[in-house]
């Protein structure tokens, strides 16, 4: 019944550090301004007295957004100029080969079969242990500093497999409809 009357309460801060929070919800200690809202006087304070500027409204309408506020608060950092969007590139020759991989993979993508050696998702094409549950990134000018990367395997086996089996089929059509064309 709330939810009917009164909405879904979205939390736009779910996710956020606390910090982040506090720095923008938070009490600002360095202020010494008081804020109030029309008719609301403080204890103590006669109601005719107030602490908000002529300038300001108290319409809450006027109040930018904390990602309004972050993106404000980070803009001085940004000096780079914006980089060019590289086009986009699909490998199929035409919109025949491209509907063609679309609609076998909606297919191919369900059914339990790998594609064939070569895309290192067999267990003879894996280490001895089998499937690795971390990788070795080099990073660095002359790849001097490594990163071990965690790959769980109840996670990333069955994305590798897909993405096999993906690039196995989009490698199939494109090799078919090039020969087709040389004969």
């Amino acid at each position: 019944m709330g939810q009917t009357e009164n909405g879904i309460y979205e939390d736009e801060c779910e996710g956020m550090h606390p910090d982040t929070i506090n720095r923008y919800y938070g009490v600002d200690c360095g202020s010494n301004e008081t804020r109030r809202r029309q008719s609301h006087t403080g204890a103590g304070h006669p109601p005719d007295e107030s602490d908000l500027d002529s300038d300001s409204s108290d319409n809450e309408d006027n109040t930018p957004s904390i990602g309004d506020r972050i993106a404000h608060d980070q803009q001085p950092n940004i000096r780079h100029e914006p980089i060019p969007v590289p086009d986009n590139f699909t490998p199929f020759v035409d919109e025949d080969s491209s509907q063609l991989f679309h609609d076998t993979w909606e297919v191919y993508k369900d059914i339990n079969v790998l594609p064939p050696n070569g895309y290192g998702v067999h267990e003879d094409e894996m280490e001895e242990g089998g499937y690795e549950s971390f990788e070795i990134l080099r990073m660095g000018k002359r790849g001097g500093k490594e990163m071990t990367i965690s790959l769980p395997e109840h996670i990333w086996r069955r994305r590798a497999e897909q993405w096999a089996k993906g690039l196995y089929l989009m490698n199939h059509i494109v090799y078919s409809v090039d020969n087709s064309e040389q004969l």
